[in-house]
């Protein structure tokens, strides 16, 4: 029993070794391919050395990535400003700076495209102030492997309108596509754990704000959740990330757009009106005026000047404008004034609520109809109509 669980161990690792190496189609060092490493010492010196590899054009389509493998070695400390440069037959790919290298290594992917069958890779290491020596090894690898990729641009965070009301809810969706060989487990988050929005509510999510799964190769993995946006001075939403660990064990953590929104007021989001009691009033009389403020937002609003407009003619008992300090969210304030004129005729009332520094809104225009006191017309009428019937009996009875 003892010898079989041992067979059985020996088995599922040369399973899992031969699933490890399947993945690495072709890989050589430096050492291998007869070269030294670079080394620069001494503050801010430079030093330079070129390398010839043949690519195995066979293994150069898609799907197989070619890596080149930096073991690098800063002292005497390893955060600062030396770097190493890598230039591929004679172009110039990426610029390593310390903070690339994970446990004294860095990885780039060199493109395809880029590739011939007999190629020059030169190295530049360059120290710094602080960073006195800097040691590219020997060891440095240049292999090509099945494996998951996702270059910039392959996690995405897009909002289902860039232009929505305060309030609004809107949909949005982040999406992760391998562009690689081999499937990963990865882990997606809506925004970086230690990032607190105010001005973003989740409403409900069709997935979850945070989701781990496995994303095959040339697939997509969607993290889909609603939210409500609360503030009009929200421009940027945070970033998604993604987490996953690469073909080598290290974890890789990927970042997505900042999605930009423009978030718009209601068409008016305070809404001034005029209210009366009696549009038909009489001349010397007063009307009661009643003018109003109505919060349309999401937002409390601050220092709202109401006024109310009257043409010439019309005489205004009480304050015409009135300063409201704050006005919450669907809350309607009021403030009334009495009105009288002095001549019959239609006058125009209007009002504004001037707010947020730089906002005026008009109400629409409101008649305020004053008519002459009206004369007592049947008393006369009685007394014609009497003296009718006093001369129609007079001629009945008289003749």
């Amino acid at each position: 029993m003892k010898y079989a669980k041992t067979l059985l161990v020996l088995f599922l690792f040369f399973v899992l070794l031969g699933a490890a190496e399947a993945k690495t189609l072709e890989e050589q060092t430096f050492k291998k391919m007869g070269y030294s490493g670079v080394i620069a010492q001494g503050a801010n010196e430079e030093k330079c050395a070129e390398f010839a590899f043949y690519k195995n054009m066979e293994l150069n389509k898609e799907g197989h990535f070619t890596v080149l493998s930096v073991h690098a070695v800063f002292s005497p400390i390893s955060e600062g400003k030396a770097k190493v440069t890598v230039y591929l037959n004679g172009e110039q790919v990426k610029e390593l700076t310390t903070g690339e290298f994970r446990n004294k290594w860095a990885r780039i992917v060199l493109e395809r495209e880029k590739l011939k069958e007999t190629n020059q890779l030169t190295i530049c290491a360059k120290a710094s102030e602080s960073i006195t020596k800097v040691e590219v090894l020997d060891d440095s690898i240049i292999g090509t492997y099945l494996m998951p990729y996702f270059p910039e641009g392959t996690l995405t965070k897009k909002v289902s309108n860039d232009k929505p009301l305060v309030g609004e809810e809107v949909t949005i969706t982040v999406t992760l596509r391998n562009e690689g060989s081999e499937a990963v487990e990865v882990k997606i988050n809506r925004k970086k754990p230690n990032i607190e929005r105010e001005d973003i509510e989740i409403i409900r999510a069709e997935t979850q704000t945070e989701i781990t799964g496995t994303v095959e190769a040339g697939k997509e993995i969607k993290l889909v959740y609603t939210a409500e946006i609360k503030l009009s001075e929200t421009r940027v939403l945070e970033a998604a990330i993604a987490t996953y660990t690469n073909i080598f064990g290290e974890k890789e953590t990927i970042y997505s757009n900042y999605p930009e929104v423009i978030v718009l007021e209601p068409e008016k989001a305070i809404e001034p009106t005029i209210f009366m009691e009696k549009p038909l009033n009489t001349v010397g009389k007063e009307a009661e005026i009643i003018i109003s403020a109505k919060n349309n937002s999401q937002n409390t609003k601050y220092n709202i000047s109401l006024k109310l407009t009257a043409p010439e003619g019309v005489n205004i008992k009480g304050n015409t404008s009135q300063l409201i300090d704050s006005l919450e969210p669907k809350e309607t304030r009021y403030f009334t004034v009495k009105a009288s004129a002095e001549k019959a005729g239609v006058y125009e009332l209007g009002c504004t609520a001037a707010y947020d520094a730089n906002v005026l809104e008009e109400c629409e225009k409101t008649p305020l109809e004053f008519e002459e006191t009206a004369p007592n017309t049947i008393l006369p009428i009685g007394i014609v109509l009497m003296l009718i019937g006093l001369g129609f009996y007079a001629y009945i009875y008289l003749r």
